[in-house]
């Protein structure tokens, strides 16, 4: 305990002792450059617009041509097919997705013209029997 105080009373004389910093006489201002503030603006360009149309008439299309090859449900791939051809009219009337709306009219072309030659088939095969 007697160290304790006798290091604090140390302390106080010492710091008693210590002499402040001189200040200078003469003051400089520190003016800092100026500061050129640019601002960049980042824009991003708008999302492309997709054709909903367009879109449709190629999933139409694939579903009825891969409808048509299965039997019993092939029935359905007609009216598919008029669903993929007009929405693929409409898509081509859009100025974007005009890819998809000339493939799902090829594929539905395709597939009327499958269904026809298989129509016949059946009916010169099943005629007979009439």
């Amino acid at each position: 305990m007697i160290i304790n105080l006798l290091f604090v009373a140390i302390v106080v004389l010492i710091s008693k002792n210590v002499q402040p910093k001189s200040v200078p006489t003469q003051t400089q201002i520190y003016t800092p450059p100026p500061q050129h503030t640019t601002t960049y603006v980042v824009s991003q360009p708008p999302p492309p617009q997709s054709n909903g149309a367009a879109v449709a008439s190629l999933v139409t299309g694939l579903i009825g041509f891969i409808l048509q090859f299965i039997p019993f449900v092939n029935i359905v791939s007609p009216v598919l097919l008029i669903i993929a051809f007009i929405t693929g009219i409409i898509g081509l009337t859009k100025p974007t997705g005009k890819g998809m709306a000339i493939a799902g009219l090829i594929l539905s072309l395709i597939d009327v013209i499958i269904f026809i030659l298989f129509f016949i088939f059946l009916s010169a095969l099943f005629l007979p029997f009439l």
